[in-house]
């Protein structure tokens, strides 16, 4: 069994905690927040301590963390984390819940939480720290960079690459062989069908409600 150590209180925190009890080896053990959130922190009946003291209450060399931060300052605040983790010595655990389907043929980093329904197809790399949500699909050739979020539901074709810190709406979807660069947010719904440079906003698609009988379907 891994003693695992969750740094986090937020909500997916809370639903990570949840979704370990499916997850054989680990045991959560504890939960590690930045100091000026400590008190009136709580995750489940797991003592919760400052980072700073995590050394003294969970040293590294007997156990693991699992940062469970979600897409706060655009995924910056989980990248803080990890690497301050990572400077402590704390090796990085993977949540892959028993219902995903990752491939033999793929690869997925250190610190990543995949969650149930997630499809991760063959000859693709999901990079360090990475959180795929329920539903989220990573075709075939496909490279996610470090620290992205695919939101619930969010689609990769095949070959895209997404880089570095980017987040993937519910529902969106990047067709194939598209590049995505470092640091682009892609609204729920949005769908990308060409490069996208560093940085790039998407806004949400939004639906715009019918004329009852007006029996149009040009903009569909």
């Amino acid at each position: 069994m891994t003693a695992l150590v969750l740094i986090g209180a937020g909500e997916l925190a809370h639903v990570a905690l949840s979704l370990l009890r499916d997850v054989e080896g680990a045991n959560p053990v504890g939960c590690a927040v930045d100091p000026m959130y400590v008190d009136g922190a709580s995750l489940g009946d797991l003592p919760v301590v400052s980072l700073d003291e995590i050394e003294l209450r969970f040293p590294s060399a007997a156990h693991e963390v699992l940062v469970c931060v979600g897409y706060r300052h655009v995924n910056r605040e989980r990248e803080r984390l990890i690497r301050n983790c990572e400077g402590r010595g704390y090796r990085l655990w993977s949540l892959i819940h028993p219902h995903a389907w990752v491939s033999p043929e793929a690869i997925v980093g250190a610190g990543c939480i995949v969650f149930p329904r997630v499809v991760i197809e063959p000859y693709s790399t999901v990079g360090k720290g990475v959180v795929l949500w329920s539903g989220s699909v990573v075709a075939h050739d496909c490279r996610v960079g470090e620290f992205g979020f695919l939101a619930p539901n969010a689609t990769l074709g095949g070959r895209v690459a997404l880089g570095a810190r980017c987040f993937v709406g519910a529902n969106a979807t990047v067709r194939d062989s598209v590049t995505v660069g470092d640091d682009c947010v892609i609204g729920a719904g949005a769908v990308i069908k060409r490069d996208a440079f560093s940085g790039s906003v998407y806004p949400a698609f939004e639906t715009a409600l019918g004329t009852r009988g007006s029996g149009s379907y040009d903009n569909l």
